[in-house]
């Protein structure tokens, strides 16, 4: 009796043990299932994110001229069209992000600190156009978490010593420009550029979309130089 009591009991053990490793088994397959459906979701909030920088990267038309200081209110709205695009693309992050990685907060205040020292006068943006280059590269990394790889390309068209913004930080292109020794003609002439970048995020599944947590451009991005 004591035998088949343990054997009994041994079996219920086995089936509960089987029964949990096929539940496993299918939420698995369940969740990567679901994945992969959400793989074009992902790239589309990228390019989408991309399309919404190039349209807040310029400030307006009117203070795009040497010498001529943006006001103050004018600032406070361009300030606010960058909150409302990040608060769409990103969510805060937590203490778990790599300290090499952008944050919402950090990009917000390198895109403030360019949009300061560009409404100076000292030069602006007047064209700023960013294309993804395909061949998007998505991981999984967790429940709800995807690490992503976003080739893009961006060009710029500046004068004087103003800078501008790629989709993690800030892109001095200026600099070449900067000086009390730069001849105003130089200043005055438009300078294009050119860049290309392997955009690095980790993307986290939140109240049914998927948003940036964090973010680099990486060691693949090269420093902008006047395009030919």
């Amino acid at each position: 009796m004591k035998v088949k009591t343990i054997l009994r009991k041994v079996n219920r053990g086995l089936v509960l043990g089987l029964v949990l490793l096929i539940g496993l088994a299918v939420f698995i397959v369940a969740d990567e299932l679901s994945f992969q459906k959400q793989r074009p979701q992902i790239q589309e909030t990228l390019e989408a994110y991309l399309q919404d920088v190039a349209k807040i990267s310029i400030l307006p038309e009117a203070y795009q001229k040497l010498g001529v200081k943006t006001p103050a209110d004018v600032l406070d709205k361009k300030k606010a069209e960058v909150q409302t695009v990040l608060d769409q693309y990103w969510t805060a992050s937590g203490s778990d992000v790599d300290s090499y990685m952008f944050t919402k907060e950090v990009v917000k205040s390198e895109w403030n600190n360019m949009l300061e020292n560009n409404a100076k006068g000292n030069g602006y943006v007047t064209k700023w156009t960013g294309i993804s280059n395909g061949n998007v590269k998505i991981s999984k990394t967790g429940p709800g978490r995807a690490m992503v790889i976003f080739p893009y390309s961006v060009v710029l068209e500046i004068y004087g010593e103003a800078d501008s913004n790629h989709m993690t930080g800030v892109i001095y292109a200026g600099e070449k420009y900067n000086g009390e020794n730069t001849p105003d003609e130089v200043r005055r002439q438009e300078h294009k550029y050119s860049l290309e970048s392997d955009l690095q995020v980790e993307m986290l599944y939140t109240d049914g979309q998927w948003k940036i947590l964090s973010g680099t451009a990486g060691h693949s991005i090269t420093s902008a130089v006047a395009a030919e």
